[in-house]
């Protein structure tokens, strides 16, 4: 069985990143990839979680990172870069944290229903996807057989086998969701649903914001 592998924590408020850029004259500029470290302020305590975000990446505290390296878990690696931490007022220890990189090859979900190319520059090639509306299919062929892994059409989402998932449970980490993949429904389908939808109480600018940059969409050549 495969999940969902969905941490619930952003670690704080970006305060430096850098993107690599690309240059289209139909789609704009849009970032394509990330250059460096990073360095985010946090605010809350209860943001130092063991597996977290950080904008676009995962990070692990370094007990996260022994715990899954201990485990024999595949398809990432930490990187050596810590993460910069800001803080003001929180009278505790903070944690250190490396952004994780998932380095398998990740699979296409175009088999599970509603999935399909959406829109696609013929210039640049960038891509756009439609979500899956019942669930997420997994094709054995398309799986390298690491333990976590990414998904095409869905850039930002990771897949875990259930040994990943038995770890994250018993090492009991928290802030972590795990949804059998056959039962994941995108949260952010209602964008698809009601594209006409003006920003209100229920549907704020920003959240239109939140979707392209974290859950994002993917850039590929078609």
């Amino acid at each position: 069985m495969f999940y969902v592998f969905e941490p619930q924590i952003f670690l704080g408020e970006v305060v430096q990143v850098k993107f690599r850029h690309r240059d289209c004259r139909h789609c704009g500029t849009y970032a394509v990839g990330r250059e460096g470290g990073i360095t985010i302020r946090v605010r809350r305590a209860r943001e130092l979680a063991p597996i977290v975000w950080t904008c676009d990446r995962l990070a692990f505290t370094e007990y996260a990172s022994r715990v899954l390296s201990k485990a024999g878990l595949t398809g990432w690696e930490a990187l050596p870069e810590e993460v910069t931490l800001l803080h003001r007022g929180i009278k505790r220890e903070f944690p250190t944290y490396h952004e994780a990189l998932v380095t398998s090859k990740s699979i296409s979900i175009l088999d599970s229903k509603g999935v399909q190319v959406e829109q696609c520059c013929a210039t640049c090639g960038r891509t756009t996807y439609t979500p899956p509306r019942e669930g997420i299919r997994v094709n054995p062929s398309d799986w390298d057989g690491s333990d976590i892994f990414g998904i095409r059409e869905l850039p930002g989402n990771y897949l875990v086998t259930e040994k990943f998932a038995g770890v994250i449970r018993d090492r009991r980490f928290r802030q972590v969701e795990l949804t059998p993949a056959e039962e994941w429904r995108d949260p952010w389908a209602w964008q698809e649903e009601d594209r006409t939808a003006k920003p209100g109480p229920e549907t704020p600018e920003y959240t239109f914001d939140i979707v392209e940059r974290f859950r994002g969409r993917q850039r590929k050549t078609c």
